[in-house]
Order: C-alpha cells, then sequence, then structure tokens
C-alpha cells in the first residue's frame, strides 16, 4: 500500500517566484496537490540552479568553484543554517519529510560528473547520470507528495532521468557547442554520425538516425516506467507523469520534425500543453 504523509501548514509562495504561466513547470504543478505545490516549486528551482551552471558558465574552473560552493551550501542545509534563500525556504521540508542528504548531493555530483566528462562513450553511463541527477530531484519530490515506497520511489527516479535526457536532446546544439554532448559516443558511431555536425546544426542522414535512436530510447524509457506503475502509484506520481508527458511532446515534436531545425528552440503552445497535461493526469 502506498504510504503518504500529511503536508504541513505551507506558506504561500510569493508572485514573483512562482513559475511562468504556461510554461511546463506551471501545468505540471496545477495539477499537483495545491499544498504540495510551494514545496515543489522550491525543489525545482533548486535543481535549476545547480543544473544549469554548466550551461551558465563558460569557464569549467569556476563552474567547479560554484559546485563546491552548493555543496557546501547542502552541508549547512542538514546542519540547520542554510544561507541561499533557496536552501531556507528549503529547511522545512527537509525536516518534514526526512529529506535524504545524499539526493540533494546526488544533483551536485551528477552535474559535476556531466561538466568533467563532456559526454558520454553509452547510453547506460548517461542514464546513470540521468537517474542521480534529475533523479534525485524526481525522488525528492515524491517524497514530499508523501511517496515511500521503494518502488514508487525508483519509479519517480527513472521519471526524472527521462524529464533529464529530454531536455538534453531538445539543446543537443547549444549544448555539443559549449562541449557537452547530449548523445553518447557509440550512438554517433554507430549511426556514421560525428559531433561537428552537431555543433554546427547539420542535420545530416547520419546525425537525424542518431538523435532519432536516444528520442526512442527516452520514450521506451518513459513508457516501461508507466507500465510499471501500480494504480495507487501512478497517482502519487501525477506531477512528473505531466512533467515528463509534456517534455515526451517536445521530443515527439523534434523527431516528426526529423531534427531539421537543431538551431531553433521548440516549443508547444499554451493550449497543447494544457491538453497534455490533463489527459496525461488521468
Amino acid at each position: 500500500m502506498q504510504q503518504t504523509e500529511q503536508s504541513p501548514t505551507l506558506p504561500r509562495v510569493p508572485e514573483e517566484t512562482a513559475p511562468p504561466r504556461g510554461s511546463t513547470l506551471y501545468y505540471a504543478l496545477r495539477f499537483s496537490p495545491p499544498e504540495a505545490r510551494p514545496w515543489l516549486h522550491q525543489l525545482h528551482r533548486l535543481g535549476r540552479e545547480v543544473q544549469e551552471i554548466p550551461g551558465m558558465v563558460s569557464e569549467p574552473g569556476i563552474a567547479r568553484l560554484k559546485l563546491q560552493w552548493w555543496e557546501e551550501e547542502l552541508e549547512r542545509l542538514f546542519a540547520g543554517t542554510p544561507r541561499h534563500p533557496l536552501t531556507r525556504a528549503l529547511l522545512p521540508a527537509v525536516e518534514q519529510w526526512s529529506l535524504p542528504r545524499e539526493e540533494f548531493q546526488g544533483l551536485v555530483m551528477a552535474t559535476r560528473d556531466e561538466l568533467d566528462r563532456g559526454g558520454y562513450p553509452d547510453f547506460p553511463l548517461q542514464l546513470e547520470n540521468a537517474l542521480q541527477g534529475s533523479g534525485s530531484l524526481a525522488r525528492l519530490l515524491a517524497r514530499t507528495l508523501g511517496c515511500r515506497e521503494p518502488a514508487t520511489l525508483a519509479a519517480a527516479g527513472r521519471l526524472g532521468a527521462v524529464d533529464q535526457l529530454g531536455r538534453q536532446l531538445r539543446d543537443a546544439m547549444p549544448r555539443a557547442r559549449a562541449g557537452r554532448l547530449p548523445l553518447p559516443a557509440e550512438t554517433l558511431q554507430a549511426a556514421g554520425a560525428n559531433a561537428e555536425d552537431l555543433v554546427h546544426g547539420r542535420p545530416t542522414p547520419a546525425l537525424r538516425l542518431a538523435l532519432g535512436r536516444q528520442a526512442g530510447r527516452i520514450r521506451s524509457l518513459h513508457t516501461g516506467t508507466l507500465e510499471s506503475l501500480a494504480p495507487e502509484s501512478r497517482s502519487a506520481l501525477t506531477h512528473l507523469r505531466v512533467l515528463t508527458a509534456l517534455r515526451l511532446a517536445l521530443v515527439d515534436t523534434l523527431e516528426q520534425d526529423e531534427f531539421r531545425d537543431l538551431g531553433c528552440r521548440v516549443s508547444l503552445t499554451p493550449l497543447r500543453k494544457l491538453w497534455i497535461a490533463w489527459r496525461s493526469a488521468r
């Protein structure tokens, strides 16, 4: 039986810190319990703060220093003396749900690993990083929603990995230009593609084949995870199901266009997002 915990009395999230209306996160939160939304949003913000460091800082040395600062800040969080506004806001949630220190640390460790590697030789290693990175965040989100069953938390981690891999595919060209390849080396090689085509946004048949194979892996991971969920777990993980359904819709859009516009940021209309969110939350 799915174990859940009662939410504490939650503070109102200031309007300026709410996700932009019409964004993917906006709809994922709309289909979450109202009392949990402030905590879920703060966790997502923390995830972005950490995971976006490699893309926001061009100098790897400075990026590593920032990650080290966050590592130290997480230690302060669990000592009860956080300094950053996000960690100060999350302190009650950490205490209320006994959120594990290692899940927060996983965010930093996975981001550092991605920064150090610049790419992955094969998909299993890339998936391992995603399970530690956004997978850790997703398990924290699930715990905040009251989940405690190991199978449910494991499924949450896989949905988090789907979200991370989907974002990497969406941002394939800018990531490649920044020296962080979103496709495993073996996937490029097997398709006869090369990283330079991705860097320069040349959608050659070989590169489209490699991108399509990666999209298929992400889709299979998503489908397999949803099929493994018990009914009570499906309900508890609605937030993550909506989030990943919206992410997969972007991947589908890229694939349907045969990855021809790698330099363009693909997005969905708010109306389509609402329809996908409503359908996936059922």
